[in-house]
């Protein structure tokens, strides 16, 4: 038998934004550009680290895998270009545009 799988609350969390933005896309516009500050609170995050980063050998690792600080804000874009999306068309839609 198999288990079954529980969700985080972070996985019910966007499940219930994702379905709130389809209703009112308020919502998703809201959640769009609180994620956008977020990207861009984040970006700011792995500049400054970056450049504060010495010459001692635990910092070196991090310079080498600084490409992967990088990832944070570009998942944190990509989440918020897609509800900005969904909150696009639950818009058209409410409108009757669509």
């Amino acid at each position: 038998m198999g288990r079954k799988h529980k969700e985080s609350v972070l996985e019910q969390l966007f499940s219930q934004f994702w379905d709130m933005t389809e209703y009112f896309w308020q919502v998703g516009a809201a959640i769009t550009v609180m994620l956008l500050c977020g990207a861009t609170a984040s970006a700011v995050w792995v500049i400054n680290f970056e450049q504060s980063l010495t010459d001692s050998p635990i910092n070196q690792i991090f310079q080498n895998l600084s490409w992967l600080f990088y990832a944070i804000p570009l998942i944190i874009l990509g989440l918020s270009l897609l509800f900005g999306r969904w909150a696009y068309l639950s818009y058209l839609k409410q409108n009757g545009t669509m």
